[in-house]
């Protein structure tokens, strides 16, 4: 039986996990810099290890309300096609692994939840699993590279 390693972390009420595959690390919080003419659904610019590193509100993604960094809160980087992104997270993640046939495939569900290509139900309520080559519309991804130009 073939299994899937999902990182899951904290996101208000929700639970949403990345593929194990797409995690670079996880950082504790820090002040980001300014990124003019970046699409809404970004932060600004962690600067890590020399790279400069656009920060994607997962609250804005999943219709949350937004509120300002806090010192609890976690920075998960992960690679997304050809693109690096830290995503914001309210609490450290945990490792979990999933039997494949345990994931439910929500393609039947539509644009509504692209970016959320399987559920996986649980006794402490559903894991989202987040396709991170979703998490941006290709407009807000040309207009995230364009910004970086000028970086």
């Amino acid at each position: 039986m073939s299994t899937l390693h999902v990182l899951v972390f904290p996101l208000a009420d929700l639970s949403i996990g990345l593929p194990l595959g797409a995690v670079e690390r996880v950082l504790q919080a820090a002040a980001l810099s300014p990124l003019p003419g970046a699409p809404s659904l970004i932060l600004g610019l962690l600067v890590f290890h020399g790279r400069a590193i656009p920060v994607g509100d997962t609250r804005l993604r999943f219709a949350l309300p937004p509120r300002p960094l806090r010192s609890a809160d976690v920075l998960i980087l992960c690679r997304g096609g050809s693109r690096s992104l830290a995503l914001l997270a309210d609490g450290l993640p945990e490792l979990r692994v999933y039997d494949n046939d345990r994931v439910f495939a929500t393609a039947s569900l539509g644009k509504l939840i692209a970016h959320i290509p399987g559920v996986v139900p649980g006794p402490d309520g559903c894991v989202l699993i987040h396709d991170l080559d979703r998490f941006m519309s290709f407009s807000e991804h040309d207009q995230l590279e364009e910004a970086l130009r000028h970086v």
